[in-house]
């Protein structure tokens, strides 16, 4: 999810939980997945609130990335992607 609203095509107008869900899965569900994914995607949203990491664009479905979120999210995606030796030899 983080890799997904991390796209610079969000940056401006902020992201949607259907533009979430778009970008997570790519096939069709039925009403009653697609109700349980957007729930899903809701309670992850709503944990990124808490944590500063985003804000809700008042007036809107939209939510946007906090100056905390773009430094933190690009940090996190690179930290999953190292392996672990390699950052140990550069430690040494």
């Amino acid at each position: 999810m983080l890799e997904a609203i991390n796209r610079g095509e969000f940056s401006i107008n902020g992201f949607r939980n259907q533009d979430v869900r778009a970008r997570l899965w790519k096939d069709r569900a039925n009403a009653k997945k697609q109700r349980q994914r957007a729930a899903r995607v809701a309670c992850r949203l709503a944990l990124l609130r808490a944590h500063g990491l985003a804000r809700k664009i008042s007036g809107t479905q939209r939510y946007i990335l906090t100056e905390k979120g773009r430094v933190t999210i690009p940090a996190l995606l690179t930290a999953c992607k190292a392996e672990v030796t390699h950052l140990t030899q550069l430690a040494a």
